[in-house]
């Protein structure tokens, strides 16, 4: 029997600055000039501590308890001035300062499992358990005085478990089971008069039954697979149930693949259908304060992300390259409004909604070559977006390209020393309703791991290293609206990583998860 802890404390400075420029259009045309420095620092503390017991070679069982909570308040500041033109004019210049302050909450989460061989079947159980609350307070003042406050309280339960099952078959193996998640979510928005104050409880709860069979046949290996997922979703706001906010869903996903491998270079294609749902925040209908002229919502009717992809792959030593064709639905996005012209004339709204459907391509390529002490990692993306945005009112459609690469060197360096040097560039693209310009970027990262048994690791970080990256784009994000935006990037910051580990055993853990896509929606 092994017993394990380990415990991490982390320090993050971040400043940024932006200057906007937006149009939006209505009855009559509004103009608006901003700048914003933004400010975040948060410290936090994260450890876990686990027991697992190999109780002989074919039986195996474990727990793990992991805890997490910020060291004091986290904070985000912004501080900014907008000047607002209508029809050319004038009408109004504002200084808004505003302060979030994240308070500390301890979340919980305990895994436990069971991995057992019986004759030739194999059994892998796993059950998770997540508790988390959280407290964010926002103020924000105009011109000096207060103008907007408010204050979203969450607390989230999250339970799961799942049984998969392997059996050997003739030339291959059947991989079956069966996955249930339980989600309770409350979420609290109390705000000072500016919009509503919101009470929501959501429930969801998702259970599975699924099945892959795997084939080999000398250089060949086949596998196909199929999910079929139910969903039932209950959505309360202020303890009155909504129908037309919980929907159910019952589908088939299925997989499929097939590779072909010899001596140093392999081929293969797959199918895959896979969903993916908004994160429950997204759901909201709670209406935050930015500033006197813009504020931002949720959309509790987003549904899944349906994508359906046929990819193609090839590696041959320390190449690699895939190529991949898909379709999608429901991809979310922001979308700008006004909020109300009557009521509230000049103050837009930011909310998500749901783009129409379309095509997409890309096509990845890796190399990773090892020259003596140097790691080399470097990779390219490119892909294409084919969707006909006019459906949303969105005039300005661009079908251009883009692209991204990654320059990431790893050198070893005397008594172990690990340092890390990655670079990203982006170059201009023109996509979708966005345009973007160039950027550039640059990480760094040196540690090295102490102690006898190495259970010492210490790390410094450094990110945007000289302060060159870059967010300059424009984008039509609405009706008869346009945004854009210039980042003069102030990211640049450094942090301390230290992390200790007390016998540590972590390898002997052969514990999995339950239900992690759906513990990521919170």
């Amino acid at each position: 029997m092994d017993f394990f802890t380990r415990g991490q404390l982390m320090d993050w400075n971040q400043l940024s600055s932006a200057g906007v420029i937006e149009t939006m259009s209505t009855s009559s045309i509004w103009d608006y000039n901003s700048h914003s420095k933004n400010r975040q620092n948060s410290v936090y503390l994260n450890g876990d501590f686990g027991w697992n017991w190999q109780i002989n070679d074919y039986h195996s069982i474990g727990v793990t308890y992991y805890a997490y909570s910020y060291v004091g308040n986290g904070t985000s500041e912004e501080d900014g001035e907008k000047e607002v033109y209508k029809d050319g004019e004038l009408v109004d210049v504002i200084h808004t300062y505003s302060k979030s302050l994240s308070k500390p909450r301890i979340s919980r989460t305990v895994n436990a499992y069971y991995l057992g061989q019986i004759g030739k079947w194999t059994l892998d159980f796993s059950a998770d358990y997540y508790r988390n609350r959280s407290e964010q307070e926002i103020n924000t003042t105009t011109n000096g005085e207060n103008s907007a406050s408010s204050i979203t309280q969450t607390k989230n339960q999250f339970f799961a478990e799942k049984l998969t099952i392997t059996a050997p078959v003739p030339k291959g193996e059947l991989t079956f089971g069966e996955e249930v998640t339980n989600v309770n979510r409350y979420s609290d928005f109390i705000q000072s008069g500016y919009a509503e104050d919101n009470h929501i409880h959501q429930l969801t709860t998702t259970w599975s039954l699924y099945a892959n069979y795997g084939l080999s046949l000398n250089r060949f290996s086949l596998n196909t697979g199929v999910r079929w997922q139910n969903e039932i979703n209950r959505y309360y706001l202020d303890s009155k149930r909504d129908e037309e906010k919980s929907p159910n869903f019952h589908v088939v996903i299925p997989y499929l693949s097939a590779k072909y491998l010899k001596d140093d270079w392999s081929l293969g294609m797959a199918y895959r259908c896979y969903r993916l749902n908004p994160a429950y925040s997204m759901l909201s209908s709670a209406v935050e304060y930015n500033n006197k002229y813009s504020y931002s919502a949720g959309n509790p009717f987003l549904q899944p992300q349906v994508h359906q992809d046929l990819s193609l792959e090839a590696m041959w030593k320390w190449m690699y390259a895939d190529f991949t064709f898909g379709h999608v639905d429901n991809t979310y996005t922001r979308f700008f409004t006004p909020f109300n012209e009557a009521t509230h004339p000049g103050v837009i709204l930011s909310k998500y909604t749901t783009m129409p459907s379309g095509y997409y391509y890309y096509l990845r390529l890796n190399a990773s070559p090892k020259i003596g002490i140097w790691q080399m990692n470097y990779s390219a993306t490119i892909s294409y977006t084919d969707r006909d945005l006019a459906p949303m009112g969105i005039a300005q459609t661009f079908h251009g390209i883009e692209a991204d690469f990654t320059f990431d060197n790893t050198l070893t360096l005397p008594y172990s020393w690990l340092l890390n040097i990655q670079v990203n560039y982006s170059p201009y693209y023109e996509s979708g309703f966005t345009q973007r310009k160039a950027s550039c970027t640059m990480n760094m990262r040196i540690g090295r791991r102490f102690l006898k048994d190495k259970s010492l690791n210490v790390a410094v970080r450094g990110s945007d290293i000289f302060r060159t990256y870059r967010k300059k784009y424009v984008y039509y994000n609405g009706l008869s609206y346009r945004r854009d935006y210039n980042s003069t990037s102030r990211i640049q910051g450094i942090s301390i990583d230290v992390s200790w580990s007390f016998n540590a055993t972590r390898s002997r853990y052969k514990g999995s998860h339950a239900g992690q896509a759906e513990r990521n929606r919170l």
